[in-house]
């Protein structure tokens, strides 16, 4: 599905996306949705702690690779100042690359825009800490 260069290219992207912002950013790849993605969503955010940080203001990029469903699952904090035509943006763009084949290059660019969102929305603070592993999930 994706390579260990891959990986670690988005690994580190997530790690540069959240060094400009306070949020944080998850991506989590899944072949299994049995009740929907939104179903799905909601409890690896749980699962995974990302309802958790200090201004409920994680971002999960959930990419569901046997359905092919894509969703990006914002917390309160993120959901309040961000539109619904933000996030269908980001997915649009997304699909695109998804659509070609490029897994990794849609999540790349999941990352970048919601990164760059986030950076506007909730820039880096000095005392900020990384509260969410930067690895891509395999759920």
């Amino acid at each position: 599905m994706l390579s260990r260069e891959e990986l670690d290219r988005l690994s580190a992207k997530i790690a540069a996306a959240e060094q400009l912002t306070s949020a944080e950013l998850c991506v989590v790849l899944t072949k299994s949705s049995w009740f929907g993605i939104k179903n799905k969503a909601h409890k690896l955010f749980r699962k995974y702690g990302l309802h958790k940080t200090a201004q409920r203001n994680a971002v999960m990029i959930l990419v569901d690779t046997r359905s092919r469903e894509l969703l990006i699952y914002g917390d309160d904090g993120v959901h309040q100042r961000v539109d619904e035509m933000f996030w269908s943006d980001v997915r649009n763009a997304m699909v695109e690359e998804l659509r070609a084949g490029r897994l990794a290059d849609a999540l790349a660019t999941g990352i970048r825009l919601v990164g760059e969102k986030l950076a506007l929305l909730f820039p880096a603070v000095a005392d900020d800490r990384n509260e969410i592993a930067n690895d891509v999930i395999f759920a």
